[in-house]
């Protein structure tokens, strides 16, 4: 698919970058069996689009390298190493179907709106995760629980007096709602409304006024 905008040779020094995560062009010649002025030319092409990024003596594939990886390669087990090591460097606690889900939910949603994964920043996934906030029916199951488990790590939140932690937002009409929570009940979820939540947050509210 043009829509990626990878020859066949840029993917595949990309699918052994996955596996090895930083390696030298040296290496990458000898695994692939391309020159090393090709292999040399295509790293550079690769950095200049924020795919991989040169250190000292090697290259390290980036968070974006590794999403365009996961969405460009027909190949399982190399889909496979691409989540882990994302999973790694965006320190996502969740579990790697989690994350397969979201990666699936967003490249659905950049397709629908006919916008290149080229275009995206992956180093955080924060902003990523605030795109599905007006676009929830996108989600399935496993996806709302990364957007939910993203936006938990990421935003300021609140742990109830049931052990339960929220983001706390409102809605037009100043009701509270969990923007996102991990209920002990209900588990993950976004866009959660819950008494406990709304009666904790005006108990804190009161509390400092009082002191104030």
């Amino acid at each position: 698919m043009i829509f990626y905008d990878l020859d066949p040779r840029e993917l595949e020094i990309l699918e052994i970058m996955v596996q090895l995560i930083t390696t030298s062009s040296y290496k990458l010649s000898k695994l692939s069996g391309m020159p090393s002025a090709s292999v040399w030319r295509i790293l550079i092409k690769l950095s200049n689009r924020g795919l991989v990024i040169k250190e000292e003596r090697s290259f390290k594939i980036t968070p974006k390298g590794l999403a365009i990886c996961y969405y460009s390669s027909k190949k399982g087990y190399i889909k496979e190493f691409a989540v882990r090591e994302l999973k790694n460097q965006w320190k996502y606690e969740g579990s790697e179907e989690e994350l397969k889900g979201f990666l699936n939910s967003l490249f659905s949603l950049l397709l629908k709106r006919g916008i290149s994964p080229f275009c995206m920043c992956f180093t955080d996934p924060l902003p990523l995760a605030s795109i599905f906030l007006n676009s929830t029916e996108e989600l399935n199951e496993d996806s709302r629980k990364a957007v939910a488990r993203i936006l938990l790590s990421s935003l300021p939140s609140i742990t109830l007096s049931n052990g339960c932690k929220a983001v706390v937002s409102f809605d037009c009409n100043g009701s509270i709602y969990g923007l996102a929570v991990n209920c002990k009940l209900s588990g993950l979820r976004i866009f959660h409304k819950c008494p406990l939540l709304e009666e904790e947050v005006k108990r804190i509210a009161t509390s400092r006024r009082n002191i104030q």
